[in-house]
């Protein structure tokens, strides 16, 4: 996965890694237009979310996936990577990114914020 954003970007979606490059069990951290991301591949589809949690910030990439769940290493809210919606606290939401496949390419849709 590329960090540095060098794939091809224009002002709505940006590459982000090639399709191969995100295994199903895997979790990557890119940056894309100056935010933190991460790409996780849950039974074969690709999700994009920000990469931080909502209770403090961290970054989730930094966390333990089980199964299609990630776990954030800091004070171990628990996500489900399917939806976004929190397990532990079940009001807790991640921020996701609309993801679209280009020619084997991963792209994000860039966000409002960004």
């Amino acid at each position: 996965m590329n960090e540095d954003a060098a794939f091809e970007s224009t002002d709505r979606w940006a590459d982000v890694a090639r399709v191969g490059d995100v295994w199903e069990g895997e979790l990557g951290p890119a940056t894309v237009w100056g935010f933190a991301i991460f790409l996780v591949n849950v039974g074969g589809a690709i999700r994009a979310y920000e990469d931080r949690c909502p209770h403090q910030r961290n970054p989730l990439s930094d966390g333990t996936l089980e199964d299609s769940r990630i776990v954030c290493r800091y004070h171990n809210w628990c996500f489900d990577l399917g939806s976004g919606k929190g397990i532990n606290p079940e009001d807790a939401e991640l921020v996701r990114i609309p993801v679209r496949i280009r020619e084997q390419m991963i792209q994000v849709e860039r966000p409002p914020w960004a």
